[in-house]
């Protein structure tokens, strides 16, 4: 049962933190299809398990009585004893303290086993082969502060044996063979940026993890200094910094994420800021830099996440800065000022920067040292000058230098002049930063905790009520079974009673004329009767929390599935799996048991003590006394378990986030020297989650012990009564009552407790019925609005006014655009960061509906039709490269509407099919079985990418959306890219998100978007040759003017 729940939760999580690409797919129903199959077997085996229950739980409730009747056959019956009413009795009670006694252990056996399952996974993980850290650091002892690696050569293990798979750029898994470094000898220069560059797949990421420790040495030397550092305030930081060419976001405050335990110094924080670009970013954010990222960032967009982490490193006070492509998900103009202000700028001025990237064209000119990699080997190396343009084929620089004259004496000279050209802009650029902290710098501390705390109240009012327990009723098919199964209820106590009656009228002999066979055969009827209504009354309800659990996860996920992706970035990936995980297992397991006792031990006890009364009137007294101290206690135990169980529920949602963080992190983790941090924070998390545990089961021995003291008082006043009339009451009738006093406690105290974990599970039920009411999507399919089969089959757009803004109380990120595209051409969308580019999947997939205007596409506006049909219909290929778990097949063709073939062949025009290595392919047989671990980690970065693009290839749509689908790759592969999209998509619609000008030159048209407003839209010829146009301006920013205009004139001939 635990495997096929890790199943599908393993498929909710994927389903929930890859929502926006899936929903682009429209594979909506391919996942919940999936999903509705792991959940089948999951209820199929809980219900399995519900049949055991029920025989245990009938079982312990006839089973004393079963035991009761054969050793009164065999004391009366068989030896020839005579029945007393101490004798019966004292073997009733005695027999009824061991059933208590053994009905725990089943239960103890199932936790047992629970443990030793979950002990053989944290075993099994801890087998795992140790990260070992082979890197040279005595060097430091003498001052020699070297950054190299002599005669070295790594390799990646299989897949299959990482516990944590840290190959980001590399292919692994059964589709390549381990990849490698070899022959590697490079010496960076220190204090200085140093430039990894090369094609795709090259090892330029295995390269720094090799300098990192966390690539597999087979032989040779790596020398780094690490050492852990005293910062100015006394904290210890490491003297290396990371940043991961996909930025690793921790799930808290943007604060927090630049800070990264350091200590908050504003005048370097608010540098940092501004050297990184994300001053405006944090003006936009609802709470400032308070504003909780959630999991991975996902409030946040590539480019934020990427300069957050960027910002992270620039802020520490290491002394080596390892940088993995961090301007590859930068517009040029940011990318141009995080060179020249971060990289080069005065806060990591002096330290030793190595920065692996595919732009080259923006540092080559300000760097010292370069090296450059292909197949896993470094075939050139030296001043970045020198080698860069001659290594990897590039253009230089039209702009800020003369490299093309400078000496080719040796690195020394070529260092030299790249220091000089670095001190020069210092000073320019000291002006502009402090210029920028004279201004003010705005937050809102108080309206960010305001939410928080008002967040924290929500678990307060939480609590279960009657709404919750009648939509409980109704989705379990209805009133009918529980009203049988309280009947059923009613009369097992009752039996039970009508038991002790026989026993006590056999024991006092009432019936003179009736043997003992007799009373043995009324018993023996009772107890029959007693297992068939135990058994109808079980089953009724078990079956009724059965359907209900069927039909509120099936009711979840589809709502879930359904909700417009802006609820769902607001709502935390960690909130929702905790309510398929927790909430929907408490209600698959722990609340039809609890319901199942609650309803017997609330119909029993008070019945128990109604037959006392009857038979003993003084009683009553008595009676009334413990019934209101038992209130009161129950009253207080209650208040008492619903504050520590809030406890608990808000204590492990922290320990969650921050064991999802270290593992998505823990190369910058590592890097950074802060496993100590995290383990700190691991372990008061755990002390958080276990403290409230501690006290719960205080709270119940508490429960247990009060209730033990009114039972002793109860059975007190019972003697004292008995004795007191003892002339009028017979031996059974005392027999009888002290018997049911006795059972009183234990009663009392389970029905308290089974109440109290029946609310907390039926809060679950609360939290889960609150999710079926979130906003949900338009229809999906409209019957009366369906577009044609073929449509799109033109391909032509008009966007008549069109405004777009995120939430009603947000300014319009696109305002009034109006524009039309004809059938078959490709406009490119060009801007600066946060001009809305990234808006226009979202708006023709209805991600956000207009706020104003429309977008028709062959005459049929896109609102009045279903999302399924539009977004079917449509191809976007987005930012994020989101692969899914399974194979290559299911994620080029999960609907099986095409055959291997034509997969194959998508594939090939992608490059990635019976290509060599240094052409980014995928090798091996079976290749479209070939795994797919989840988010596509096996596979590099570029090949993701790629095989976003084949995806697209087999959608066939006539209106493609390509959203900066090339950033990450080298100039070589981006250019094949580009030539795959243009050659395949020629004939259809296409509209272009890039930052790479170069890309465009050969569109139709080119759209310019500034703050939300088209202010261009023209052919690249005509805007190129404007000298006001500010298309032409971004080319002159990004020093690529002259070869763009070259490049657009000769397409326009």
């Amino acid at each position: 049962l635990i495997e096929i729940t890790d199943e599908r939760l393993t498929i909710i999580s994927e389903l929930l933190q890859s929502i926006r690409e899936i929903k682009t797919l429209a594979w909506e129903s391919y996942f919940l299809q999936r999903i509705s199959e792991a959940r089948q077997r999951e209820l199929d085996t809980t219900w399995k398990k519900s049949l055991y229950s029920i025989a245990n739980m009938v079982t312990m409730a006839v089973g004393p009585s079963i035991t009761i009747a054969l050793v009164l056959v065999i004391y009366a019956v068989v030896l020839g004893n005579t029945l007393t009413a101490s004798v019966a009795f004292t073997t009733v009670s005695l027999l009824t303290i061991l059933r208590f006694l053994i009905w725990r252990t089943p239960r103890a056996i199932v936790w047992a086993i629970q443990a030793n399952a979950s002990s053989q996974r944290i075993s099994e993980f801890l087998a795992l082969p140790e990260n070992s850290n082979y890197i040279t650091t005595s060097a430091i002892d003498d001052g020699d502060e070297r950054i190299a690696l002599e005669n070295a050569e790594f390799r990646w293990l299989p897949a299959d044996g990482v516990a944590i798979d840290v190959t980001g750029a590399s292919a692994g898994g059964e589709m390549a063979a381990p990849f490698a470094l070899r022959d590697i000898n490079v010496s960076f220069v220190p204090g200085e940026l140093n430039i990894i560059a090369g094609p795709t797949g090259s090892g330029k990421t295995s390269l720094l993890m090799a300098l990192l420790g966390e690539m597999p040495r087979v032989h040779g030397t790596v020398h780094l200094p690490r050492h852990t550092i005293v910062t100015e305030f006394g904290t210890f930081s490491s003297n290396i910094a990371y940043v991961a060419q996909q930025a690793w976001i921790r799930n808290a405050s943007v604060r927090d994420n630049i800070l990264f335990g350091q200590p908050y110094e504003e005048i370097r924080y608010r540098r940092t800021l501004y050297a990184c670009a994300l001053e405006n970013d944090i003006e936009k954010l609802a709470f400032g830099d308070y504003t909780h990222v959630g999991p991975r960032g996902v409030a946040l967009t590539d480019s934020q996440k990427q300069r957050i982490a960027l910002a992270r490193a620039v802020y520490s006070p290491a002394h080596y800065v390892l940088l993995d492509d961090c301007l590859s998900a930068l517009d040029v103009r940011t990318a141009k000022h995080i060179v020249d202000c971060a990289l080069l700028g005065p806060l990591l001025q002096g330290r030793t920067r190595i920065l692996v990237t595919n732009s080259v064209e923006l540092c080559m000119n300000d760097a010292a040292f370069a090296v450059v990699l292909k197949d896993g080997r470094a075939v050139a190396q030296g001043p970045a000058v020198e080698v860069l343009p001659t290594a990897i084929s590039i253009a230089p620089s039209s702009s800020g230098g003369t490299h093309s004259s400078a000496p080719k004496e040796g690195g020394a000279e070529a260092s030299g002049i790249a220091r000089s050209r670095s001190k020069e802009k210092q000073a320019a650029i000291e002006d502009a930063i402090y210029a920028e902290l004279a201004s003010s710098y705005t937050g809102a501390t108080s309206s960010y905790h305001d939410e928080m705390l008002a967040k924290g109240d929500e678990c307060a009012h939480g609590n279960s009520g009657i709404l919750h327990c009648m939509a409980y009723v109704r989705f379990s098919g209805g009133y009918a079974r529980w009203i049988a199964g309280i009947l059923a209820c009613l009369l097992a106590p009752a039996l039970d009673v009508l038991q002790m009656y026989l026993l006590r009228m056999w024991a006092d002999g009432t019936l003179a004329h009736v043997s003992s066979g007799v009373y043995t055969g009324a018993y023996g009827i009772t107890i029959g009767f007693s297992l068939l209504v135990l058994l109808v009354f079980h089953l009724l309800f078990f079956s009724a929390t059965w359907r209900a659990s069927r039909n509120l996860h099936d009711s979840l996920i589809s709502h879930v599935a359904g909700a417009t992706p802006g609820v769902l970035d607001k709502t935390f990936v960690g909130h929702l799996l905790s309510q398929f995980s927790k909430d929907i297992t408490a209600i698959d397991q722990e609340l039809p048991e609890s319901i199942v006792y609650f309803t017997l031990d609330s119909i029993g006890t008070p019945m128990y003590l109604i037959a006392v009364t009857i038979l003993l009137p003084p009683y009553l007294i008595a009676v009334l006394v413990m019934v209101i101290a038992f209130s009161v206690l129950a009253r207080r135990f209650l208040r008492t378990l619903r504050e520590l169980k809030c406890v608990e529920s808000t204590s492990k949602a922290p320990y969650m986030s921050l064991v999802s963080d270290a593992l998505t992190g823990a190369v910058t983790i590592r890097a950074f020297s802060m496993e100590h941090w995290f383990a700190v924070e691991s372990i008061a998390c755990i002390d958080a989650m276990n403290r409230p545990i501690y006290l719960l089961a205080a709270c119940n021995q508490w429960l247990a012990s009060s209730m033990v003291w009114i039972a002793s008082v109860a059975i007190a006043a019972c003697c004292v009564l008995v004795i007191g009339f003892g002339h009028t009451t017979a031996a059974g009738i005392a027999g009888f009552a002290l018997t049911y006093t006795l059972m009183f406690a234990e009663s009392a105290t389970w029905t308290v407790q089974d109440y109290g974990k029946m609310e907390l599970a039926m809060s679950g039920m609360g939290r889960v019925a609150e999710h079926l009411h979130i906003k949900q999507e338009r229809p999906a399919i409209i019957e009366d609005s369906r577009p044609p089969e073929n449509w799109p089959q033109q391909g032509s757009v008009v966007i008549d006014q069109l405004t777009i803004r995120n939430a009603a109380d947000q300014s319009p990120v696109l305002f009034d655009i109006t524009l039309e595209v004809n059938p078959g051409e490709h406009v490119g969308i060009v801007g600066y960061a946060g001009a809305g580019k990234s808006t226009f999947p979202s708006a023709f997939l209805r991600f956000v509906e207009a706020d104003g205007g429309r977008v028709v596409i062959d005459g049929i506006d896109i609102s009045q039709i279903g999302l399924r049909d539009l977004r079917s219909r449509l191809t976007v290929i987005s930012q994020e490269s989101t692969l899914f778990s399974g194979t290559i097949r299911s994620n080029l063709d999960p609907l099986s509407l095409h055959d291997d073939a034509t997969i194959l062949a998508a594939l090939r025009r992608c490059h990635l099919a019976e290509q060599g290595e240094n052409e980014g392919g995928l090798h091996g047989s079976g290749l479209l079985d070939s795994p797919v671990v989840e988010g596509g980690i096996n596979y590099s970065l570029e090949q993701r990418q790629l095989l976003v693009v084949a995806r697209a290839l087999l959608q066939g749509s006539r209106v493609i959306i390509v959203n900066e689908t090339t950033t990450s790759m080298d100039s070589r592969l981006s250019s094949k890219a580009q030539e795959v999209i243009r050659n395949e998509f020629k004939h259809s619609t296409m509209l272009c998100i890039v930052n790479r000008l170069r890309t465009v030159f050969d569109y139709d048209r080119i759209m310019v978007l500034d703050a939300g407003r088209v202010i261009e839209y023209d052919t690249p010829l005509k805007l190129i040759r404007s000298k006001d146009s500010e298309f032409r301006k971004l080319c002159a920013r990004a020093g690529k003017l002259e070869a763009l205009t070259a490049l657009i004139s000769k397409e326009s001939t």
